[in-house]
């Protein structure tokens, strides 16, 4: 059994999709610091994705609105677009739900290539 996943729905110049990687490290394997991390291949698909959060200025369960990169580093990589990452003009939101096994997240303006994505609705969820 995969210790869980991430699903991303996210947009890139009015088109869209979902976005799946399953779950390589959870949260609170990392100690102090929030990191999740997903990759592998999609859900019915033939295609690899691969999602990344870092949040070393995480306290613990709750939300946390305008994160700047500063904050908080995403990246969101699919083989058939690229890999998308934080910048200047990124702003995030994150809710960890007690006991830090899942939670949801969004980022707005991910750099790469012409056209910026929107993450408007991730998903986390970590086996226990």
């Amino acid at each position: 059994m995969e210790p869980g996943w991430i699903i991303a729905d996210a947009t890139i110049s009015n088109t869209g999709g979902f976005i799946y990687a399953p779950i390589i490290t959870c949260p609170l394997e990392q100690g102090p610091d929030f990191t999740l991390f997903g990759e592998g291949q999609e859900l019915g698909m033939n295609s690899r994705a691969r999602i990344e959060l870092s949040f070393p200025g995480y306290t613990g369960a709750g939300k946390y609105s305008e994160l700047v990169p500063d904050a908080l580093d995403v990246s969101v990589y699919q083989n058939e677009i690229g890999t998308y990452t934080t910048t200047s003009t990124t702003q995030c939101e994150v809710c960890v739900e007690p006991g830090e096994r899942s939670g949801i997240f969004r980022c707005v303006n991910l750099a790469y290539g012409e056209y910026p994505m929107h993450v408007f609705a991730a998903a986390f969820f970590c086996q226990p």
